[in-house]
Protein backbone atom coordinates (compact mmCIF):
# COMPACT_ATOMS: atom_id res chain seq x y z
CA UNK A 1 0.00 0.00 0.00
CA UNK A 2 1.66 3.36 -0.99
CA UNK A 3 1.83 6.17 1.77
CA UNK A 4 -0.57 9.00 1.46
CA UNK A 5 0.61 11.98 -0.11
CA UNK A 6 1.96 15.17 2.10
CA UNK A 7 -1.40 17.59 2.87
CA UNK A 8 -1.47 20.06 0.33
CA UNK A 9 -1.83 23.76 1.42
CA UNK A 10 -3.50 26.81 0.38
CA UNK A 11 -2.27 29.81 3.07
CA UNK A 12 -3.79 32.96 4.11
CA UNK A 13 -2.61 34.82 6.87
CA UNK A 14 -4.06 32.70 9.48
CA UNK A 15 -6.04 29.89 8.01
CA UNK A 16 -5.23 27.45 5.21
CA UNK A 17 -7.08 25.10 3.23
CA UNK A 18 -5.58 21.95 3.29
CA UNK A 19 -6.25 18.64 0.99
CA UNK A 20 -4.65 15.59 2.44
CA UNK A 21 -5.59 11.96 2.42
CA UNK A 22 -5.64 8.86 -0.57
CA UNK A 23 -4.89 11.19 -4.19
CA UNK A 24 -5.24 14.41 -1.84
CA UNK A 25 -9.49 13.81 -1.83
CA UNK A 26 -10.18 15.29 1.54
CA UNK A 27 -10.80 18.77 2.59
CA UNK A 28 -10.28 20.66 5.68
CA UNK A 29 -9.42 24.25 6.81
CA UNK A 30 -6.63 24.87 9.23
CA UNK A 31 -6.86 28.20 11.63
CA UNK A 32 -3.57 28.74 13.49
CA UNK A 33 -2.84 31.13 16.55
CA UNK A 34 -0.62 33.90 15.62
CA UNK A 35 2.10 32.85 18.25
CA UNK A 36 3.81 29.64 17.82
CA UNK A 37 1.80 27.77 20.89
CA UNK A 38 1.94 24.03 22.50
CA UNK A 39 -1.78 24.28 22.52
CA UNK A 40 -3.52 20.65 21.43
CA UNK A 41 -5.49 21.23 18.32
CA UNK A 42 -9.13 21.31 18.43
CA UNK A 43 -10.16 18.91 15.60
CA UNK A 44 -14.04 19.68 14.11
CA UNK A 45 -16.32 18.05 11.97
CA UNK A 46 -19.34 17.69 10.01
CA UNK A 47 -22.77 17.82 12.06
CA UNK A 48 -25.03 15.73 10.14
CA UNK A 49 -24.75 16.89 5.77
CA UNK A 50 -23.82 20.23 7.13
CA UNK A 51 -20.35 21.52 6.06
CA UNK A 52 -17.14 21.85 8.09
CA UNK A 53 -18.55 25.79 8.39
CA UNK A 54 -20.41 23.83 10.71
CA UNK A 55 -24.57 25.13 11.66
CA UNK A 56 -25.09 29.09 11.50
CA UNK A 57 -21.05 29.19 11.03
CA UNK A 58 -20.87 28.01 14.49
CA UNK A 59 -17.22 25.90 13.84
CA UNK A 60 -15.69 28.90 12.15
CA UNK A 61 -16.50 30.99 15.10
CA UNK A 62 -15.23 28.30 17.12
CA UNK A 63 -12.28 27.42 15.35
CA UNK A 64 -11.24 31.03 15.29
CA UNK A 65 -11.84 31.47 19.16
CA UNK A 66 -9.77 28.99 19.58
CA UNK A 67 -7.03 30.28 17.52
CA UNK A 68 -7.00 33.72 19.11
CA UNK A 69 -6.28 31.38 22.85
CA UNK A 70 -3.81 29.72 21.12
CA UNK A 71 -5.21 26.34 20.23
CA UNK A 72 -5.04 25.63 16.73
CA UNK A 73 -8.13 24.54 14.86
CA UNK A 74 -9.29 21.63 12.10
CA UNK A 75 -12.29 21.94 10.27
CA UNK A 76 -12.85 18.59 8.62
CA UNK A 77 -15.06 17.79 5.71
CA UNK A 78 -15.45 13.45 6.03
CA UNK A 79 -16.32 11.76 2.55
CA UNK A 80 -19.27 12.89 0.64
CA UNK A 81 -19.93 15.77 2.73
CA UNK A 82 -18.86 19.82 2.07
CA UNK A 83 -15.94 19.84 -0.14
CA UNK A 84 -14.92 15.99 0.04
CA UNK A 85 -16.01 13.70 -2.73
CA UNK A 86 -17.55 10.25 -1.47
CA UNK A 87 -14.90 7.56 0.24
CA UNK A 88 -13.76 4.82 -1.09
CA UNK A 89 -12.08 1.40 0.02
CA UNK A 90 -13.52 1.39 3.92
CA UNK A 91 -16.43 -1.23 4.19
CA UNK A 92 -18.70 1.25 5.77
CA UNK A 93 -19.63 4.76 6.35
CA UNK A 94 -18.98 4.84 9.57
CA UNK A 95 -14.93 3.34 9.63
CA UNK A 96 -14.76 5.70 6.89
CA UNK A 97 -15.37 8.95 8.82
CA UNK A 98 -12.85 7.24 11.37
CA UNK A 99 -10.03 6.98 8.87
CA UNK A 100 -10.85 9.99 7.51
CA UNK A 101 -10.13 11.83 11.20
CA UNK A 102 -7.16 9.73 11.04
CA UNK A 103 -5.83 11.32 8.32
CA UNK A 104 -6.63 14.63 9.05
CA UNK A 105 -4.69 14.15 12.31
CA UNK A 106 -1.77 13.30 10.03
CA UNK A 107 -2.30 16.26 8.30
CA UNK A 108 -2.34 18.51 11.10
CA UNK A 109 0.70 17.13 13.16
CA UNK A 110 2.49 17.28 9.86
CA UNK A 111 1.23 20.60 9.55
CA UNK A 112 2.20 22.07 12.97
CA UNK A 113 4.18 19.25 14.95
CA UNK A 114 1.62 18.52 17.24
CA UNK A 115 0.07 14.90 17.82
CA UNK A 116 -2.31 16.31 20.39
CA UNK A 117 -6.12 17.13 19.75
CA UNK A 118 -9.03 18.16 21.46
CA UNK A 119 -12.32 17.32 19.60
CA UNK A 120 -15.74 18.98 19.30
CA UNK A 121 -18.37 16.95 17.50
CA UNK A 122 -22.30 17.77 17.41
CA UNK A 123 -24.89 14.91 17.19
CA UNK A 124 -23.79 13.34 14.27
CA UNK A 125 -20.12 14.31 14.62
CA UNK A 126 -20.28 13.33 18.39
CA UNK A 127 -21.05 9.58 17.26
CA UNK A 128 -17.67 9.59 14.63
CA UNK A 129 -15.40 11.41 16.80
CA UNK A 130 -15.94 9.32 19.49
CA UNK A 131 -15.50 6.00 17.33
CA UNK A 132 -11.89 7.92 16.49
CA UNK A 133 -10.93 8.54 20.00
CA UNK A 134 -11.82 4.63 20.48
CA UNK A 135 -8.43 3.77 18.15
CA UNK A 136 -6.46 6.40 17.97
CA UNK A 137 -4.99 8.01 21.57
CA UNK A 138 -3.97 11.00 19.79
CA UNK A 139 -7.62 12.43 21.16
CA UNK A 140 -7.12 13.46 24.53
CA UNK A 141 -10.12 15.01 25.01
CA UNK A 142 -13.55 14.93 23.20
CA UNK A 143 -16.21 17.09 23.94
CA UNK A 144 -19.67 15.62 22.42
CA UNK A 145 -22.84 17.20 21.62
CA UNK A 146 -26.35 16.30 21.76
CA UNK A 147 -24.50 12.40 21.01
CA UNK A 148 -28.16 10.90 20.93
CA UNK A 149 -27.33 7.36 21.68
CA UNK A 150 -26.30 8.47 25.45
CA UNK A 151 -29.90 10.04 26.11
CA UNK A 152 -31.34 7.54 28.18
CA UNK A 153 -34.52 8.44 29.70
CA UNK A 154 -34.78 7.52 33.25
CA UNK A 155 -38.17 7.32 34.95
CA UNK A 156 -37.20 11.03 36.21
CA UNK A 157 -36.65 12.31 32.66
CA UNK A 158 -40.17 11.24 32.16
CA UNK A 159 -42.02 12.32 35.27
CA UNK A 160 -39.98 15.99 34.10
CA UNK A 161 -41.35 16.16 30.50
CA UNK A 162 -44.87 15.26 31.58
CA UNK A 163 -45.22 17.61 35.00
CA UNK A 164 -43.92 20.14 32.36
CA UNK A 165 -46.22 19.79 29.41
CA UNK A 166 -49.50 19.29 31.64
CA UNK A 167 -48.46 22.20 33.18
CA UNK A 168 -48.07 24.22 29.61
CA UNK A 169 -50.96 22.44 27.84
CA UNK A 170 -53.35 20.55 30.49
CA UNK A 171 -55.39 17.95 29.26
CA UNK A 172 -54.23 18.61 25.69
CA UNK A 173 -51.09 16.85 26.61
CA UNK A 174 -52.75 13.85 27.28
CA UNK A 175 -55.07 13.90 23.85
CA UNK A 176 -52.05 14.37 21.91
CA UNK A 177 -49.75 11.94 23.11
CA UNK A 178 -52.44 9.25 22.76
CA UNK A 179 -52.86 10.67 19.08
CA UNK A 180 -49.16 10.30 18.55
CA UNK A 181 -49.31 6.90 19.69
CA UNK A 182 -52.12 5.84 17.72
CA UNK A 183 -50.64 7.29 14.64
CA UNK A 184 -46.61 5.72 15.20
CA UNK A 185 -48.81 2.09 15.85
CA UNK A 186 -50.32 2.83 12.03
CA UNK A 187 -47.37 3.82 10.34
CA UNK A 188 -45.01 1.07 12.06
CA UNK A 189 -47.77 -1.44 11.00
CA UNK A 190 -48.24 -0.08 7.49
CA UNK A 191 -44.11 -0.17 6.96
CA UNK A 192 -44.14 -3.64 8.85
CA UNK A 193 -46.68 -4.87 6.00
CA UNK A 194 -44.98 -2.73 3.14
CA UNK A 195 -41.99 -4.57 4.12
CA UNK A 196 -42.99 -8.30 4.24
CA UNK A 197 -40.46 -10.98 4.91
CA UNK A 198 -37.98 -8.15 5.62
CA UNK A 199 -40.23 -6.79 8.32
CA UNK A 200 -37.39 -7.62 10.73
CA UNK A 201 -34.16 -7.09 9.15
CA UNK A 202 -34.22 -3.64 10.51
CA UNK A 203 -30.68 -3.40 12.29
CA UNK A 204 -31.16 -2.70 16.18
CA UNK A 205 -29.98 -0.22 18.03
CA UNK A 206 -27.10 -0.42 20.03
CA UNK A 207 -27.78 -1.27 23.84
CA UNK A 208 -26.41 0.67 26.80
CA UNK A 209 -24.20 -2.02 27.94
CA UNK A 210 -22.38 -1.93 25.03
CA UNK A 211 -22.31 2.17 24.53
CA UNK A 212 -21.04 1.68 28.31
CA UNK A 213 -18.39 -0.85 26.84
CA UNK A 214 -17.45 1.14 24.01
CA UNK A 215 -17.24 4.43 26.06
CA UNK A 216 -14.82 2.80 28.95
CA UNK A 217 -12.79 1.78 26.15
CA UNK A 218 -11.83 5.38 25.53
CA UNK A 219 -11.54 6.23 28.76
CA UNK A 220 -9.03 3.51 29.82
CA UNK A 221 -6.32 4.92 27.69
CA UNK A 222 -6.46 8.51 29.19
CA UNK A 223 -8.60 10.42 26.74
CA UNK A 224 -11.21 12.33 29.47
CA UNK A 225 -14.93 12.57 27.59
CA UNK A 226 -17.91 15.05 28.09
CA UNK A 227 -20.88 14.83 27.06
CA UNK A 228 -22.80 18.17 26.51
CA UNK A 229 -26.92 18.15 26.29
CA UNK A 230 -28.91 21.10 25.01
CA UNK A 231 -32.33 22.59 25.57
CA UNK A 232 -33.53 20.48 22.53
CA UNK A 233 -33.25 17.18 23.44
CA UNK A 234 -35.88 18.01 26.83
CA UNK A 235 -37.53 14.66 26.19
CA UNK A 236 -35.19 12.92 26.21
CA UNK A 237 -32.75 14.59 28.78
CA UNK A 238 -33.69 16.93 30.90
CA UNK A 239 -31.89 17.15 34.20
CA UNK A 240 -28.52 17.48 35.48
CA UNK A 241 -27.43 14.02 36.82
CA UNK A 242 -29.37 12.08 33.87
CA UNK A 243 -25.97 10.36 32.74
CA UNK A 244 -25.13 9.62 35.67
CA UNK A 245 -28.64 7.94 36.81
CA UNK A 246 -28.88 5.99 33.43
CA UNK A 247 -24.95 4.32 33.69
CA UNK A 248 -24.79 4.12 37.39
CA UNK A 249 -24.40 0.02 36.87
CA UNK A 250 -21.66 -0.24 34.27
CA UNK A 251 -19.25 1.96 37.09
CA UNK A 252 -17.39 3.99 34.64
CA UNK A 253 -13.90 4.71 35.66
CA UNK A 254 -11.63 7.71 33.88
CA UNK A 255 -12.10 11.33 33.39
CA UNK A 256 -16.01 11.50 32.49
CA UNK A 257 -18.00 14.28 32.79
CA UNK A 258 -21.91 15.15 31.78
CA UNK A 259 -24.02 18.18 31.36
CA UNK A 260 -27.30 20.00 30.56
CA UNK A 261 -27.08 23.63 29.11
CA UNK A 262 -30.74 24.16 28.50
CA UNK A 263 -30.17 27.78 27.18
CA UNK A 264 -28.50 26.25 23.85
CA UNK A 265 -30.72 24.81 20.82
CA UNK A 266 -29.56 21.53 19.29
CA UNK A 267 -28.08 23.61 16.00
CA UNK A 268 -26.57 26.44 18.33
CA UNK A 269 -29.00 29.79 16.48
CA UNK A 270 -29.25 32.57 18.62
CA UNK A 271 -25.80 34.83 18.44
CA UNK A 272 -26.10 35.02 22.61
CA UNK A 273 -26.20 30.54 22.20
CA UNK A 274 -23.29 30.67 20.16
CA UNK A 275 -20.93 33.16 22.29
CA UNK A 276 -21.97 31.40 25.59
CA UNK A 277 -21.12 27.78 23.98
CA UNK A 278 -17.92 29.20 22.74
CA UNK A 279 -17.13 30.32 26.47
CA UNK A 280 -17.91 27.41 28.00
CA UNK A 281 -15.83 25.28 25.22
CA UNK A 282 -13.04 27.64 25.86
CA UNK A 283 -12.78 26.87 29.76
CA UNK A 284 -13.61 23.27 28.92
CA UNK A 285 -10.32 22.95 26.64
CA UNK A 286 -7.83 25.59 28.58
CA UNK A 287 -9.02 23.44 31.69
CA UNK A 288 -7.69 20.55 29.34
CA UNK A 289 -4.18 21.88 28.77
CA UNK A 290 -3.96 22.83 32.43
CA UNK A 291 -4.51 19.19 33.56
CA UNK A 292 -1.66 17.95 30.70
CA UNK A 293 0.78 20.15 31.81
CA UNK A 294 -0.08 20.00 35.67
CA UNK A 295 0.63 16.23 35.04
CA UNK A 296 3.56 15.91 32.88
CA UNK A 297 5.65 18.24 35.41
CA UNK A 298 4.78 15.90 38.33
Amino acid sequence: MNPAPAPEMVSSPEEQLIRFGPHLRLVATLTRPRAKSDHPILLLMNAGVVSRAGPHRFNVKLARAFAANGFPALRVDLSGLGDSPAGFGASDVGSQWVADLQAAMDAAEFATGTDRFLLFGICLGAGVGLAAARVDNRIVGCALYDHYDFMFPTWRTRYIEVRTHLYQKGLRFILEGALRRVRRMSRRDALRKARGPFADATPKSVGRAELAEQLQGVLAHGTSVRFIFSGYVFDRYNYSGQFEDGFRRYKLTGRLEAELLPWVDHTITTLAAQRGLISYLLQWASSQHRDRESAAGT
